[in-house]
């Protein structure tokens, strides 16, 4: 395990790697378990009670908006569980709201150690009453074959001024089977960089990455993204004009695999992280082949 982010496990407890996910021929997403609440365990966790019972009354109350009535989406989509099957990678993902991505962010640690204990105890599950928020990362190969990660720009955000690649939450969608995390990946792209779809050459998995410092509770699905265009439509921020609202500050361009070592080994020897932890992750399953 390192420090800084997990490889999540299948529950085979097979590693979901850039090695075990090289030969995916199909990822199929299915419904999952929503967050169970630690106030009554015993409620049912499948989306059609989550729904009916929690989400779509916080939507009437206005606690919460389905986008209907304000910019934002605050329904989100929680990653429950993934099994590997020949050529097959199926992830299970249920419901939450952001409200459940704020309250992570404000746990202390001894708060989020109770609250693996209770998913121990109740479910045999260390994240089951963990949001679990899925999100898409994308690194970036650009055609003349540099690695371009942003220094992220977003208010009161534990992550706001680290290294990250272009990366997002899964958009909710009521049945989870309709989601596709490639579509999501050059969605994300599209929205934070202006590089539309004809632009891409190729997606592979790098992995899914969890936090370990928030036990789990924030992962990410990350893919090594090739496009057809150069380093220089990044570091000239050329970007900046195609885009409605930036989350990146600016680009960096790392230029070949020594340099990418050398960055991840500095990163792995700070005690304060200045790469967030998915995209840490991603960088390290980077290889050499892949800068020629």
């Amino acid at each position: 395990m390192n420090s800084k982010y997990e490889i999540e496990k299948s529950v085979e407890g097979i590693e979901i790697s850039r090695e075990n996910c090289s030969s995916l021929k199909e990822i199929s997403i299915l419904p999952g378990l929503c967050r169970a609440d630690y106030k009554s365990p015993l409620n049912r966790r499948d989306i059609s009670w989550y729904d009916e019972n929690i989400l779509n009354p916080m939507i009437k109350e206005g606690k919460i908006s389905d986008g209907s009535n304000s910019p934002y989406d605050d329904r989100k989509m929680r990653y429950d569980s993934s099994s590997f099957s020949n050529s097959k990678l199926t992830i299970k993902l249920g419901h939450i709201t952001f409200l459940d991505v704020i309250e992570k962010k404000k746990r202390t640690r001894d708060e989020t150690q109770k609250l693996t204990r209770l998913g121990k105890r109740y479910f045999n599950d260390p994240y089951a009453f963990f949001g679990r928020n899925l999100g898409v990362t994308g690194i970036i190969l650009t055609s003349d074959r540099r690695i371009i990660v942003g220094e992220r720009q977003v208010q009161k955000d534990i992550y706001d001024g680290l290294l990250q690649g272009i990366a997002g939450n899964v958009d909710y969608q009521e049945n989870p089977s309709m989601i596709s995390l490639k579509k999501e990946m050059i969605r994300e792209i599209n929205e934070e960089v202006g590089i539309s779809l004809e632009e891409i050459a190729d997606l592979k998995i790098l992995g899914l990455f969890s936090d370990p410092k928030m036990n789990g509770d924030d992962l990410d699905f990350c893919y090594l993204v090739k496009i057809n265009i150069p380093q220089f439509y990044f570091l000239s921020e050329a970007w900046k004009k195609n885009v409605k609202e930036r989350e990146h500050k600016k680009f960096i361009s790392i230029k070949n695999y020594p340099s990418l070592q050398r960055m991840i080994k500095e990163e792995k020897m700070r005690e304060k992280s200045e790469i967030i932890f998915s995209t840490l992750g991603a960088l390290e399953s980077i290889i050499q082949e892949d800068f020629y």
